[in-house]
């Protein structure tokens, strides 16, 4: 991996934390993001495994590849369990529905319960997000020296993102982009849509060196940048991610899940 992919320059310093022991409790304007190193739990796949669902089980195998299948069942099966200690229900009993664009939210009979969550995995690693009401979206990225970074940029990036791009020096651009796609994907899951949903030309992030992640302007509601809050997550050396919740002035918990008691 090239050492330009392994900086953390872009990235909020943070740790993550031992989980609680006992039952999680999430608050107004609390946002919870786990950790998770898919290939630490591969091992314990059969376990996972059991948690899933018929249709679960069956899109699992679904994938070619084997490891493919292992990490899609490792983190479904540490969602379900991370999502009943956040219910008080047993990971078995929690039943999906899928938005227009995949999307995983809770069914009947929890459909009105205010917990929010989504996931993203990418490589060895995975993250779950969870909060209170308020819609989240979190997503990481492996970051990859011969990405096709501008191509990328030019095609879909709003003209505010295309100019911050072409600021930074060409060493520092693939980490560039992968730092401004996982806002952007963070923000378009948080919606609830893909890219056929919501363009991702028609809003602008933050992501210069020397600001905060940030939303900046949406082309279709004038103040939007104030309805939401953002930030980087220092998962790994070699990956980019982050959280996007609408909501202001949020309390961020990083937990570790491979410090939780198994």
């Amino acid at each position: 991996m090239s050492s330009l992919l392994q900086s953390t320059s872009f990235q909020v310093k943070h740790q993550w934390s031992i989980p609680p022991a006992s039952d999680i409790e999430i608050g107004d304007r609390e946002v919870h993001v786990w950790r998770v190193r898919v290939v630490e739990e591969i091992t314990r796949r059969d376990r996972w495994r059991a948690l899933l669902s018929d249709d679960e089980r069956e899109r699992a195998d679904r994938f070619k590849f084997q490891r493919d299948r292992d990490r899609f069942t490792v983190v479904r099966g540490i969602l379900r369990t991370l999502l009943g200690q956040y219910l008080g229900r047993e990971p078995r009993q929690v039943k999906f529905v899928y938005g227009e664009y995949g999307k995983p939210e809770l069914a009947a009979p929890l459909e009105d319960h205010p917990l929010q969550f989504n996931l993203s995995h990418s490589g060895d690693m995975a993250l779950i997000a969870f909060s209170q009401e308020k819609a989240v979206g979190v997503d990481i990225e492996q970051m990859r020296a011969d990405y096709p970074c501008e191509d990328i940029v030019r095609r879909f990036f709003s003209p505010n993102e295309r100019e911050q791009f072409n600021q930074f020096p060409d060493a520092l651009k693939p980490q560039a982009f992968f730092h401004c796609w996982t806002r952007k994907e963070a923000f378009v899951k948080a919606l609830g849509g893909g890219m056929a949903g919501v363009p991702l030309d028609q809003f602008t992030v933050e992501f210069r060196r020397d600001r905060p992640a940030a939303l900046l302007q949406t082309n279709w509601v004038a103040d939007a940048s104030q309805n939401w809050s953002f930030q980087d997550l220092q998962a790994h050396p070699e990956y980019a991610a982050a959280v996007a919740i609408a909501a202001c002035e949020v309390n961020w918990q990083y937990w570790d899940w491979g410090l939780a008691p198994q």
